[in-house]
């Protein structure tokens, strides 16, 4: 260990005690007295301090996502208390709610299961080569925009095979027909989307049924998929 000179000296440690107390001497003993406006704002800065929610609102940012938050929770509330908004709302969740329809399923199983319209619970039959599906329908300006998708396993799945039939029935009518189609759309991966627009008549009502195969190899499940149902 290499020597201190100055640790190991005691003259320059008592010469150096020596020189801070003279230089302490010359420091004139003044006191002061804060103003009233300042000892008012550290009490209330002491005060905040102590209040249990204080560290939710010690930056400006955490104010501002807080006030946020409290705008939001005013304008549901706002919203669904006067029935003139609170329809267009609900009818918009509605809407969106019939134009598209999921299907998710787990590992395992052997049976095939079938979505059915304007649903999102998962059945209780479970699938082998197929994750989950997506079938969706919108209808815009005459013009119905169909989409099919399918998941697999990675690893698991090797192929999917999406085919999308625009089915129809007039009104009153229990009889669904295809009205518009595309061939099969093949992916030679774990998942696959396809998206087919076709023109539309109005008078109808509408739906996409959608024909989902997953492969592993030289095994195979079907799954078929339907959308919510839309008017036109």
């Amino acid at each position: 260990m290499k020597p201190d000179f100055i640790r190991d000296n005691p003259l320059i440690i008592r010469a150096l005690g020596e020189a801070m107390d003279r230089e302490t001497e010359r420091v004139p003993d003044v006191e002061h007295t804060f103003s009233p406006e300042f000892e008012r704002r550290m009490n209330r800065r002491i005060r905040a301090y102590n209040r249990p929610y204080y560290r939710f609102v010690n930056t400006n940012t955490k104010k501002a996502v807080l006030a946020l938050a409290a705008a939001i929770l005013l304008m549901v509330a706002t919203v669904f208390s006067v029935s003139a908004l609170r329809r267009p709302v609900v009818q918009f969740i509605v809407n969106a709610y019939e134009r598209f329809s999921a299907v998710f399923f787990e590992h395992g199983g052997e049976e095939p299961a079938i979505a059915l319209p304007g649903t999102l619970e998962a059945p209780p039959q479970r699938l082998t080569y197929i994750q989950h599906t997506i079938t969706s329908l919108n209808i815009s300006g005459g013009q119905a925009t169909c989409v099919g998708s399918v998941t697999g396993y990675y690893g698991l799945t090797t192929k999917v095979t999406i085919t999308l039939y625009l089915e129809r029935k007039t009104a009153g009518s229990n009889t669904w027909t295809t009205y518009a189609s595309d061939p099969k759309q093949t992916f030679n991966s774990f998942t696959g989307m396809y998206q087919m627009k076709k023109s539309v008549t109005s008078g109808y009502q509408y739906r996409v049924r959608a024909e989902y195969v997953a492969y592993a190899g030289s095994n195979w499940e079907a799954l078929t998929g339907y959308s919510g149902v839309m008017s036109y």
